[in-house]
C-alpha cells in the first residue's frame, strides 16, 4: 500500500521580534542605554501594555534619581531581550507576516516599523466581568434571550438534574459539579429553551400551565442565578471581537444607555489606538482614559491586565525560495522517523473501564462521563472543586516503553558516548542511521504545521532549525491572529481548513470544541468560526442552533478499540476538534473537555520531534543533533544550583573572571538562552548587567537549563533596513489526497 505523503502549503507565517537583533550592541548595552531607549515611544507602548506598573515605576525612580533600581533594570533588559530575540508573539514584542514561495525568490525582507499595524482591545478578563455586570441586572433580563445550560445531564438520575456552573474565586473561573431537583416545570422550561427564548416568552410558558405570573417570573430568575438557563450574553471562544458584540446586543436598551455609551467610547479609543504605530505614538492618556470609564462602570478588573495586543508586521520582499520547501520536508522526514507513537494512558483507562461497564453499548456521552452513574474521565470532577489540591500535579499512569523507544533510547546513547569521547560538540546522523527507523506518515493528522528557524550559512547554503511539527490542525498556531489579520485568516479558511474538509469522509463531520476553561484563557482561544459544528461547553456558540452538537447528543461507543462519537440529531459520525494551541493537559480542566480533545487524536501522533527522553536528565550536556544541514536538537546544559553557587558571592570584577572560567570548563559560547519550558531568555556574557540578569533569574532555582543560541554562529536569513531579524516560520503542510 502507498503512503500518504505531505505537501507544503505555497504559503507561511513568519514570526520575528520588533525590534533587530545585533549582537555587538547588547554586548556593549548600559544602565544609560537602558534608559534611553525608555525614550523611543514604540518601546515605551510596548512595555506599557505589557506591564504599566513597570514603566510608571521607573519613569518615577528615573525622575527622583534618574538611574533604575536593580530590579526595574533586569526588568527591562528581559523586556529589551525579548523584543530583539523571541519570536513568540507576546503584546507588540512580536509579530506575524504571510508570505509566499517562489522559484526566484531567496529572503523575505521586512517593511518599515511605520507601516506596522497593531491590534488592542480589552483583556478577556475585563470582558467577562462586562458580561457579569449586564447580566446579574435582572431589570434587563427581558430584553435577552436564554438558552439551555450545555452541560445538563437528565441521564445521570431519574430525580435530579447535573450540571456544571462557574464561579469566580480570586478572578479566577472554577467549574464545579452541581444538582437540582428535576420537575415537571423544569423539564418544560429546559426542553423548550434549548433553541433559545426571551425571558418574557419562558415566563409565558410557565403561565399558560396556570403558574402565577409573578411567581413564574421568579422561578425563570433563579434558573438564571444557577446557570441553568444562560443568556446570549455569555462568553465565546469562537466569533468576532466580544467588545462589539455587547455593543451591537445592548443598543437600544433604554436602561444600559449610559453603559452602552461608555463602551463605545472606549471603542472609539482603541479603534484609534490601532491606527496609530510609529507615524503618530499613541500616548498613554488613551490607556488611561479606558482606565477611568471602566472605574466608572463598578466592575471588577485587574489594572495589570487591562488590554491584550496583537502585532502585525508587514513583508517588504515577501518571498521565500521553493528550495526551501524540499529541504523542510527532508527535516520533518527525520523527525517522523525518530518519533515514536505514545499511547494516550488517560484513553486507554477510558476504553478499558467503558468496555467493562457498557460492552458493546452505544451511550450518551453525558452519561458516561458521570462519575458516579458511567465511568468518568480522568476523574476532573473530584479536583475542580477543592482549593486545597491547586497547583498540584497528578501524572498520568506509567506506561510500558515501546521497543521502537528502547531502540532510539540504546541507539542515541551509543551516539553521546562517542561524541563525549571524541569531544564532539555535535551529533551528525547520516542516511545509514536513519534508515534504520521506520518512515510512517499513516498515523498523523490532516495538516499540521512546523515551526523552522532559518539561518544562512554562506551565500549557498541554508541551516533549519526543526525540532517539532504537528497539531491537530496545521491552523492551531495560527488561530488566534484571524481576527486581526485577514491575510492570515483567508490563509487558514481558503487552503488549511479547505483541505481539512476536503479530506474528511462523507459519513464524518468535523466539529470544533468550543469551551473557556479560564477568563483570561479566553485571550489566546478567541478564534473566527472556522467549522460548520461546533460542540459547545460551557461557552456559547454563535452558530446557528441546527450546527451546534451537545454533549447529550453525542453518543460513544468502542469499535475495534477505537472510541467512536455519533450524532442522532445530524446521523453523521463526529471527529472533534480544537483549533488553537491551548494545553489541555491540565488536570484541572473539565472532563468533558480533555475528553473530547484526546480523542481527535486518539490513533496516531499528535506531533513529530526528536527527544532525548530519560537521558535528557543524566548528562550534563548534550550535544547538538544534525542531518546534513538541518539541526533537529539544539545543543544544551542541564545544570544544578551548586554548579553556579559559588559565584553569588564574588564581586564585579572577580565575577567577570569566574564567569569566564566557569563557561571556559562547559564550553559555553559566548551567547545563550535560558531555557524554561516555552519561555526562553537571551543572554549575552559579554555584558556584566547580563551576567547579573543571569545569576538574578536563576537565584532560587534548584535547576536549569542554557541552550545554544544558533545566531551566533550563523545569521538569520531575515532582514530590514535597520539590519536582521531572528525568525521563526510556521510552515503549515497538508496530506495529498
Amino acid at each position: 500500500m502507498e503512503k500518504n505523503k505531505y505537501n507544503l502549503c505555497d504559503k507561511f507565517v513568519l514570526r520575528t521580534p520588533l525590534l533587530r537583533f545585533d549582537s555587538d550592541f547588547f554586548a556593549a548595552l548600559k544602565e544609560e542605554d537602558v534608559m534611553s531607549l525608555l525614550e523611543d515611544e514604540i518601546i515605551s507602548e510596548s512595555i506599557y501594555l505589557a506591564s504599566c506598573d513597570l514603566l510608571n515605576e521607573a519613569n518615577k525612580q528615573i525622575g527622583l534619581n534618574r538611574k533604575l533600581s536593580k530590579e526595574s533594570l533586569s526588568a527591562f533588559l528581559k523586556y529589551f531581550s525579548r523584543m530583539s530575540t523571541r519570536c513568540t508573539p507576546f503584546g507588540l514584542f512580536a509579530g506575524t507576516a504571510v508570505g509566499n514561495f517562489d522559484d526566484e525568490a531567496s529572503a523575505p525582507k521586512l517593511g518599515k516599523l511605520k507601516n506596522y499595524k497593531k491590534h488592542v482591545q480589552l483583556d478577556m478578563n475585563v470582558i467577562f466581568s462586562i458580561f457579569q455586570l449586564i447580566n446579574q441586572n435582572k431589570k434587563i433580563r427581558k430584553y435577552f434571550t436564554y438558552y439551555t445550560n450545555t452541560t445538563i445531564n437528565s441521564g445521570a438520575y431519574q430525580d435530579r438534574l447535573t450540571y456544571v456552573e462557574y464561579v469566580y474565586r480570586n478572578g479566577k473561573r472554577n467549574h464545579i459539579l452541581n444538582s437540582v431537583a428535576n420537575s415537571l416545570y423544569l423539564h418544560l422550561v429546559l426542553a423548550e429553551s434549548e433553541g433559545g427564548l426571551k425571558f418574557n416568552d419562558l415566563v409565558k410558558l410557565l403561565a399558560s400551565k396556570d403558574i402565577d405570573k409573578k411567581e413564574a417570573r421568579r422561578y425563570i430568575n433563579d434558573l438564571i442565578d444557577s446557570q441553568l438557563l444562560v443568556s446570549e450574553l455569555e462568553p465565546f471562544t469562537t466569533g468576532t471581537e466580544p467588545l462589539k458584540f455587547i455593543l451591537e446586543k445592548i443598543n437600544g436598551i433604554i436602561e444600559l444607555k449610559d453603559l452602552h455609551e461608555s463602551l463605545n467610547e472606549i471603542d472609539s479609543i482603541l479603534e484609534d489606538v490601532n491606527r496609530a504605530f510609529s507615524d503618530r505614538f499613541c500616548s498613554v492618556e488613551h490607556y488611561l482614559r479606558v482606565q477611568e470609564i471602566l472605574d466608572g462602570l463598578d466592575i471588577a478588573y485587574d489594572k495589570k491586565h487591562l488590554f491584550q495586543a496583537i502585532l502585525t508586521t508587514v513583508l517588504e520582499e515577501r518571498m521565500l525560495s521553493s528550495k526551501v520547501q524540499k529541504e523542510v520536508l527532508e527535516g520533518i522526514e527525520v523527525l517522523n522517523r525518530l518519533t515514536v507513537k505514545q499511547s494516550n494512558a488517560n484513553l486507554e483507562t477510558f476504553k478499558k473501564e467503558f468496555y467493562d461497564r457498557y460492552q458493546d453499548q452505544e451511550v450518551v456521552l453525558s452519561e458516561v462521563l458521570d462519575i458516579d452513574k458511567g465511568v468518568g474521565y480522568c476523574n476532573t470532577s473530584t479536583k475542580t472543586d477543592s482549593p486545597l489540591l491547586e497547583g498540584l500535579y497528578f501524572p498520568a499512569g506509567s506506561q510500558k516503553r515501546p521497543v521502537k523507544s528502547q531502540y532510539l533510547h540504546d541507539f542515541f546513547m551509543n551516539k553521546l558516548s562517542e561524541a563525549s569521547f571524541c569531544n564532539e560538540r555535535i551529533i551528525y546522523l547520516s542516511d545509514n542511521d536513519l534508515e534504520n527507523f521506520e518512515l510512517n506518515w499513516e498515523d498523523l493528522p490532516p495538516t499540521m504545521s512546523s515551526l523552522v528557524e532559518i539561518y544562512a550559512k554562506d551565500d549557498s547554503q541554508n541551516i533549519y532549525a526543526i525540532t517539532n511539527c504537528g497539531g491537530s490542525s496545521a491552523a492551531n498556531l495560527l488561530a488566534r491572529f484571524c481576527n486581526s489579520n485577514c491575510e492570515i485568516s483567508n490563509f487558514v479558511s481558503d487552503e488549511i481548513i479547505k483541505a481539512e474538509n476536503d479530506l474528511i469522509d462523507e459519513n464524518f463531520i468535523l466539529a470544533e470544541i468550543s469551551h473557556l476553561p479560564e477568563s483570561r484563557v479566553g485571550n489566546i482561544l478567541l478564534r473566527p468560526q472556522f467549522r460548520q459544528y461546533e460542540i459547545p461547553y460551557l461557552a456559547k456558540s454563535n452558530l446557528p442552533i441546527g450546527s451546534q452538537i451537545f454533549i447529550k447528543d453525542i453518543w460513544v461507543s468502542l469499535k475495534n478499540d477505537t472510541i467512536c462519537l455519533y450524532s442522532k440529531k445530524l446521523k453523521k459520525h463526529i471527529i472533534p476538534i480544537l483549533t488553537n494551541a491551548h494545553n489541555y493537559n491540565n488536570p484541572f480542566m473539565v472532563s468533558a473537555y480533555r475528553f473530547l480533545c484526546d480523542v481527535q487524536n486518539q490513533n496516531g501522533r499528535t506531533s513529530m520531534g526528536f527527544s532525548w527522553g530519560p537521558l535528557s536528565e543524566n548528562f550534563i550536556f548534550l550535544p547538538r543533533v544534525q542531518y546534513k544541514n538541518i539541526v533537529i536538537s539544539k545543543a544544551f546544559w542541564n545544570f544544578k544550583k551548586c554548579h553556579i553557587a559559588h559565584l553569588y558571592d564574588l564581586e564585579s570584577e572577580m565575577l567577570i573572571s569566574e564567569i569566564h572560567k566557569w563557561r571556559a570548563k562547559y564550553h559555553i559560547k559566548d551567547e545563550v538562552i535560558i531555557k524554561d519550558f516555552d519561555n526562553k531568555l537571551y543572554i549575552n556574557f559579554n555584558n556584566r548587567l547580563y551576567i547579573e540578569l543571569f545569576l538574578r533569574v536563576l537565584k532560587n532555582r534548584d535547576n536549569f537549563i542554557i541552550e545554544e543560541f544558533l545566531y551566533s554562529e550563523f545569521k538569520s536569513i531575515v532582514r530590514s533596513d535597520m539590519g536582521i531579524h531572528t525568525n521563526e516560520f510556521i510552515f503549515p503542510l497538508y496530506k495529498i489526497n
